[in-house]
């Protein structure tokens, strides 16, 4: 049986993938859960102008995400923490504390499952963050921290 994604499913295919799948999965699991629709030609006519839409949609939000990306690049975030000798920190800065404090420095919200360290901040000094922000737009952050 053909149908149209209408989210991506894993093993299946991409959202708006025209896909054949046998009908019991097609009927009792993808139809059910809104995942998928038949494979009409009226539907297919109506795929190509919702992947239009979409992507005019993705389009515009792109630009919007590369001018957050910049903001967040040109943004130095500090975050004070007790530290013992040595500079070593007690306990580490999680993506949650990098989060809380780009929200309180420049407004930004983001969630701290966007933000990745490639080691958990241990020491007091200059690191830095990458901020994935859409799909394969992503920022580098630059964080102090300071002994408190």
């Amino acid at each position: 049986m053909k149908v149209i994604l209408n989210k991506e499913v894993e093993n299946v295919g991409d959202k708006f993938d025209t896909v054949e799948v046998k009908e019991g999965y097609a009927r009792n699991y993808l139809f059910p859960r809104k995942l998928a629709e038949t494979a009409t030609p009226q539907a297919l006519k109506e795929l190509e102008k919702r992947v239009k839409r979409d992507n005019a949609k993705e389009a515009a939000r792109t630009d919007e995400y590369k001018n957050l990306a910049g903001q967040i690049e040109s943004s130095h975030v500090e975050i004070k923490a007790d530290c013992g000798e040595g500079g070593k920190l007690f306990g580490s800065i999680t993506s949650m504390d990098i989060s809380q404090a780009l929200k309180n420095l420049c407004s930004i919200e983001i969630d701290k499952k966007k933000i990745v360290l490639s080691e958990p901040i241990r020491t007091a000094g200059e690191h830095s963050a990458t901020v994935k922000i859409f799909k394969q737009i992503e920022a580098k952050l630059k964080v102090t921290v300071t002994p408190s």
